[in-house]
Formats: structure tokens, C-alpha cells, sequence
């Protein structure tokens, strides 16, 4: 009649609210509106006000407006009509097995005598893990932060400035790059002092050259004890580099782990079912990266299956807090976006920076012992490289 205005329920399109209205309301006043309604509680779509009657226009075209609306900060889920509890309490036990089987194969491969330290195969594992690592940044983390980021429910950030989630990928990297030269300063300066009295020594011992007699035999390097704490500190600043390459990668792994068990927490329907299957290769693949890269970087049992633990239940954790959450979570919230755009973002810088410095270019490309090995088995290191690197690109068609 008149004065009334019909307002589509998103989840069954053949009901519709009717309300009382002098003028055509906006989205967020339909939305508003159908929240008040009785027996009806969350809309993931918010259509805007339709002033003509159900006879002259069908109630698939209706939907078919809905769908193309934008609804910024509504709730995805229609209750719990479509929500599998018992699937979704099963899946994080799932994820987590999955998860830590992934990091247990390096483990489990340096047992095998064929596949001891620095073995063709120990090393073709560590390059599939090295192709997940930068997939992983750049499909799984960079690309959806971007998404994320690029979302018009942010309204003129985006439209002044495109290019917000690519800047934070930029910011990471920079700031990647500072952390890790002032570590190795630091650490090394910290080295010195702790392994002797360095520099006094070697300021007596040029003075003492000058008054040798010249017939005195000069030390060969090796005999050396400075030449040889040198080396030392050498390979301690390494393990400490490696130590905090792991660090650094666990935390970016960390975050964007939270994230993804978050959206799978709130997922529902047969998505889920497809969503789950990704993730469980998702995870697994990356459970082999963070499982070789503390197998080469801890020489403490116990620390490397604290940092392996860890990444095993971070998505379990997100997956819970999503079950929490599920009736009023909106991943179309500008805080929403804000924050899983940023992590995603910083996350995947992370991970981008550790696959092509801390990985790539020290044990690869710079890494004589790589260079010196036969071409087959360079090659075949480079077939693992890609093979993990595809198969992660592969699985984000899903996750």
C-alpha cells in the first residue's frame, strides 16, 4: 500500500519484510529496519528499499538486486540453520594433525640415514620448502591483503590512494632489510666482547711485528688463535642470522595462520567443505617450511618443537575464536578489513623477504657448497624449488 516498502530476506527468497516507510529507505536504514523484525536476526546482504509490489516484480529479480549490493559491516551468517557445529569442532583437530604432521617431516627425514644433514634429499625438501615459503607470501598472504585493502566499505582512503596494500608489502620489506643488518651489527659487536679481548690484542700484537727480528717465521693463518676465533664468530653471527630468519618467519606465519583459521571458523555451507580441504594442504606444505627452517636454524630439541607446536595451533586457535564469533562476525566491517588487510599485508612482506634473502639467496644463490654440486642435483634442487612454490600457487585457488 501506500507508504510501505518491501525489503527482501536475503536467506529465503521467496519472504519478504514489509515496513512502513514515507520515502525510500537506504540500505543501512532496510537493514536496521529487518533487525527489528521479528523471528529474523542476521542479513548477510542489505538490498535497498523496493516501492513496487510483489505482482510486477518476481522475487529472482529481487535477489538477483540483492546480490549485486554491496552491504559493508553485515553479518554472513543466518543464524545457525546452516552451520555443521560437530564439522566445524572436528576440523580443528583436523588442521592441527595435519599441521604438525607437516612439520615432522623434516624431522622424521634426517632419521633416515639416506637423508642425514646436507644429503640431496634433505636439501630437495628444504627447496620445496623455500618455493612454499614465497607462494605462500605472495598468493596466499600479499594477494589477499591487497583484496582486502582495496575494498570500497573503506571508502576515500581507497580512491585516493590505490596502491594502500602494495605499500605496506613495501614497508615490511625496508623495515625487514633495517632489522636484519642492525641485528647482525649488534650480535657481532656482542660476539666480540664476549669471545676475548679482540681488539687490545690485535693492537699489541701489530706492535710487536715492528721489533720481530725478520728472520722469525710468520704465523701461518690456521696457526693463528685470532684467525681461528674469527671463524668462530663468523659461524656463531650465522646460527644467530638463521635463529632470527626462523623468528621473524614463524611470526609472519603466525599471523597470517590466526587469519585463516578465523575465516574457516565462520565459514559455512559447502564452502566450508572445500575451504577445509585447501587449508589442510595449506597447511601441511607449510608446516614442511617452518619444520626445515627450524631443523637448520635450533639445535635445541626442545625449542624446535616449541616453535613446530606453535604454528600447529595457531589456526585452531583463530578456528575457535571464529566459532565464537560466528553470529556477529562481518568480514565487510571496515575494522574487519583494516586489520586482516594490514596483518595480510605485513605477513606476506615477511614471508616475501625470508624466501628471497634469508632462503633463496643464502643457501642458494650465494651459497658455494649449492653452486659446487652437480648439475643434475642443482636441477633437481630447482625442480623441488618450483614444485613447492606451483603447488602452493595452485592451492590458492581454494584458500
Amino acid at each position: 500500500g501506500a507508504g510501505e516498502t518491501w525489503c527482501p530476506v536475503p536467506t529465503a527468497p521467496d519472504r519478504f519484510l514489509r515496513v512502513a516507510s514515507a520515502h525510500e529507505p537506504t540500505n543501512a536504514e532496510c537493514h536496521r529496519m529487518a533487525k527489528k523484525a521479528p523471528n529474523l536476526t542476521h542479513f548477510p546482504i542489505c538490498a535497498p528499499a523496493f516501492t513496487t509490489s510483489l505482482t510486477t516484480r518476481s522475487a529472482h529479480q529481487l535477489t538477483t538486486t540483492m546480490a549485486e549490493e554491496t552491504c559493508c559491516g553485515c553479518v554472513t551468517l543466518d543464524g545457525d540453520t546452516e552451520y555443521d557445529m560437530g564439522l566445524h569442532i572436528g576440523s580443528i583437530f583436523i588442521i592441527f594433525v595435519v599441521s604438525a604432521a607437516g612439520t615432522m617431516i623434516p624431522i622424521i627425514s634426517q632419521k633416515i640415514p639416506q637423508c642425514k644433514a646436507n644429503s640431496i634429499i634433505m636439501e630437495a625438501i628444504s627447496a620445496f620448502a623455500y618455493g612454499v615459503v614465497m607462494a605462500t607470501g605472495l598468493i596466499h598472504m600479499i594477494n589477499e591483503g591487497i583484496e582486502k585493502l582495496s575494498n570500497e566499505c573503506l571508502g576515500s582512503v581507497v580512491e585516493n590512494y590505490e596502491s594502500l596494500g602494495l605499500a605496506f608489502v613495501l614497508i615490511t620489506l625496508v623495515l625487514m632489510h633495517f632489522i636484519e643488518c642492525e641485528s647482525s651489527v649488534f650480535f657481532g659487536a656482542q660476539g666480540s666482547m664476549l669471545h676475548g679481548h679482540g681488539h687490545a690484542h690485535g693492537e699489541i700484537t701489530a706492535q710487536e711485528a715492528v721489533i720481530t727480528p725478520a728472520d722469525r717465521e710468520t704465523p701461518k693463518p690456521t696457526e693463528n688463535p685470532y684467525h681461528e676465533n674469527a671463524v668462530d664468530q663468523n659461524e656463531q653471527n650465522s646460527k644467530i642470522r638463521r635463529k632470527i630468519a626462523t623468528l621473524i618467519f614463524e611470526a609472519g606465519v603466525v599471523f597470517h595462520s590466526v587469519i585463516i583459521g578465523l575465516d574457516l571458523g565462520v565459514t559455512t555451507g559447502s564452502e566450508f567443505k572445500t575451504l577445509l580441504a585447501a587449508l589442510c594442504f595449506h597447511q601441511f606444505f607449510e608446516g614442511i617450511a617452518i619444520g626445515s627452517s627450524a631443523l637448520s636454524s635450533l639445535e635445541s630439541t626442545s625449542k624446535l618443537f616449541m616453535v613446530n607446536f606453535i604454528f600447529a595451533i595457531t589456526t585452531p586457535i583463530g578456528q575457535v575464536i571464529g566459532i565464537g564469533i560466528r553470529s556477529t562476525y562481518s568480514d565487510s566491517s571496515t575494522t574487519s578489513l583494516w586489520v586482516q588487510g594490514i596483518l595480510n599485508c605485513v605477513a606476506g612482506g615477511i614471508l616475501l623477504y625470508t624466501g628471497l634473502v634469508e632462503l633463496l639467496t643464502y643457501n642458494m644463490t650465494t651459497n658455494g657448497q649449492f653452486l659446487s654440486r652437480q648439475t643434475a642435483q642443482r636441477f633437481a634442487l630447482y625442480i623441488s624449488l618450483w614444485l613447492g612454490a606451483g603447488l602452493m600457487a595452485l592451492i590458492g585457488k581454494w584458500a
